[in-house]
């Protein structure tokens, strides 16, 4: 049930556009969850950080740079996914049974 649009956006008039009921109702049962999630998630995360902030400053700086890094670790996981999943194939291909 996937939703991908084959039109050129520079050919789309807003005359053109109209209110999809079964595409927002896809969104909102995806993206209301995912929001309240995110939501709970950051409160959580201030208060971590009102935790962390109780500490030196060198804990402070310690659990900044581990905030980044893991920033880096989480935006680079689905490209390594997609490596992975490549090479898996490239694998198959050139294994003889």
């Amino acid at each position: 049930a996937g939703y991908q649009a084959s039109v050129n956006t520079q050919d789309v008039k807003f005359s053109q556009m109209y209110f999809n009921g079964k595409s927002a109702i896809h969104i909102l049962k995806v993206g209301l969850p995912a929001g309240l999630q995110h939501s709970v998630f950051a409160l959580a995360n201030s208060f971590v950080q009102m935790g962390v902030n109780s500490f030196s400053a060198i804990t402070v700086a310690g659990v900044a740079a581990e905030d980044r890094l893991d920033i880096l670790v989480y935006q680079t996981k689905p490209l390594t996914r997609h490596i992975d999943s490549h090479l898996c194939i490239v694998k198959r291909r050139t294994m003889r049974l």
